[in-house]
């Protein structure tokens, strides 16, 4: 996954922000700590955790409704050796790339904290770290949470996704039936 990448996704949500005529739309941004739990049907992978961090950027359609780009991403990740072209155990870093949509159960401004519920798009990347390999994919998740405002435009957020993926390897072998729990708590700012 590329900065520019990012950087291009980003400036779509703030047009989108900007293109809301009322100006009633809040950007946000967050930073925050995640624990990557992926499992996959790839021998080369199997079981794997990472603790790694996570980046936000959102826009509050309404009081109730969000919608988000979110980055997550771990190194370290263990791998075996690979399948149908060998490569010897590795190390790998895995990333995932979340467009989503929100919805919470009352505004934020009601009583100060809102549990929230989510599901969106995602896109996996697992690159090896010493070999040119990797296993990609898209896939969907859902995701639960609750946002606390302990002081105006500041938010602590802590969600649980879950990610569903098919992924390929860079030989095009595959597909890999994938999934992922992730485990995050993030400080998040509100530009109001």
């Amino acid at each position: 996954m590329s900065f520019r990448c990012v950087c291009r996704l980003m400036a779509g949500l703030a047009a989108g922000w900007l293109a809301i005529p009322d100006g009633s739309a809040q950007p946000y941004l967050g930073l925050g700590v995640s624990r990557l739990s992926l499992a996959s049907q790839y021998s080369a992978i199997d079981a794997r955790s990472a603790t790694g961090f996570t980046l936000i950027g959102g826009i509050e359609l309404a009081p109730t409704w969000f919608a988000e780009l979110s980055v997550s991403a771990a190194g370290g990740i263990d791998t075996g050796p690979t399948e149908n072209i060998f490569y010897p155990a590795d190390s790998a870093e895995y990333s995932i790339l979340r467009l989503g949509i929100g919805k919470s159960f009352w505004a934020l401004a009601e009583r100060r904290w809102t549990p929230w519920v989510s599901a969106g798009w995602s896109y996996h990347f697992i690159n090896w770290d010493t070999f040119w390999y990797q296993v990609e994919g898209p896939g969907v998740s859902l995701g639960a949470g609750v946002d606390i405002e302990p002081a105006r435009s500041w938010r602590l957020r802590i969600q649980a996704m879950r990610h569903r993926f098919s992924a390929h390897d860079t030989y095009g072998y595959g597909p890999y039936s994938s999934r992922t729990s992730e485990v995050s708590a993030a400080v998040m700012y509100a530009f109001r």
